[in-house]
């Protein structure tokens, strides 16, 4: 047997009245408005088919509409190259703040530990950056080129070279949020503590800024990358 329209309407009221409420905002929020746009289309549903002739049904009706309007009145607009990078990447990256940034300070912690533990321990970076690359750069650094290493090959070769590494971590780091978050996790600490080591191991060679200046004119961009795609798998 149907419910009562009366039963029907104090059961389901709350969640009109949040759809009004989240339709009046500049800037709803589109989890909610998932969640609402779901609840509202089976109410529907539910008095198009048991009160057809009552207003309980045009209301819904309307709310609908209405909902579905705020939802894509902008969809042509949405799909703009210069849109998307002035709204919904800003916009996406307010939302996300929160995974954003716990992703950026879980990087930091490992940097300051990869740092940390090289100030300590010298032989750490040979653990983390392998022994050969530690000992081709201090032989590169005594012939008073330390950033020889990365001016090998074309600069086309390098550069896809480095892009297509980053991007590999990137989308590892991503789709390792899977494992409830661990994968992402773990990955975020090793390339945090990986980047911690390298920049020590410059530093404690009186080097240190001939590497910042060597590596983090693109660095700064992979590094961002990497931490976005932290946040999006955390």
């Amino acid at each position: 047997m149907p419910l009562r329209e009366t039963t029907f309407i104090s059961s389901n009221v709350e969640t009109w009245r949040k759809l009004e409420i989240e339709l009046t905002k500049t800037r709803p929020d589109p989890d909610l408005l998932r969640d609402l746009y779901a609840a509202v289309s089976d109410d529907l549903s539910y008095a198009r088919t048991h009160y057809p002739n009552r207003s309980v049904r045009s209301y819904l009706n309307h709310k609908a509409a209405e909902l579905s309007l705020s939802l894509y009145k902008n969809d042509k607009k949405s799909t703009g190259f210069a849109r998307f990078w002035k709204e919904t990447i800003p916009l996406e990256f307010y939302t996300q703040r929160k995974p954003l940034l716990l992703a950026l300070i879980i990087f930091l912690i490992a940097f300051a530990i990869g740092w940390g533990s090289s100030v300590v321990d010298p032989a750490f970076a040979e653990l983390i950056l392998s022994e050969r690359y530690v000992s081709m750069t201090e032989e590169n650094i005594a012939n008073q080129d330390p950033m020889a290493v990365y001016k090998d090959g074309s600069m086309l070769g390098g550069a896809l070279g480095i892009m297509g590494n980053n991007m590999l971590v990137a989308m590892n780091c991503f789709v390792s949020g899977i494992f409830l978050g661990i994968g992402t996790l773990m990955i975020m600490i090793y390339n945090g503590v990986m980047v911690g080591t390298f920049q020590q191991f410059f530093f404690a060679r009186g080097v240190g800024w001939e590497s910042v200046l060597g590596i983090w004119t693109h660095g700064t961009i992979e590094i961002a990358c990497i931490i976005v795609a932290g946040g999006a798998g955390l």
